[in-house]
């Protein structure tokens, strides 16, 4: 099954980001450049991912064709975030779409078209 969300999520709590909004800053910068090294030698993380999760290194390999990681965590999409929310309003899960900016703190993260 495929969600109409990314698989991963970092949520903070308003008063810890206020705190330590320089913290999750460089948690965001490492995630990133940890994404970019995972990219970077696919050879080397099939071998992982294939040993680690008990598949052949074809089945490594098509699921690896069908993630994508960005180059900068700190980007947000708003189309992901407008899909995200729809879908929970057609699911019942929220009564009414609330503004996207609410999700996204500018210290961290930005939204882009």
């Amino acid at each position: 099954m495929v969600t109409p969300w990314p698989a991963f999520l970092i949520a903070v709590r308003v008063d810890v980001l206020n705190r330590e909004a320089e913290v999750i800053q460089r948690l965001m910068a490492g995630i990133s450049e940890a994404c970019a090294q995972f990219i970077s030698d696919q050879a080397k993380h099939l071998d992982y991912i294939s040993s680690n999760f008990h598949l052949t290194r074809e089945d490594a390999a098509k699921w690896f064709s069908t993630v994508h990681y960005p180059a900068d965590c700190t980007y947000v999409s708003q189309a992901v975030i407008d899909h995200c929310l729809d879908t929970l309003k057609k699911a019942q899960v929220v009564q009414s779409v609330p503004e996207s900016t609410l999700f996204v703190d500018p210290r961290t993260a930005s939204i882009h078209l």
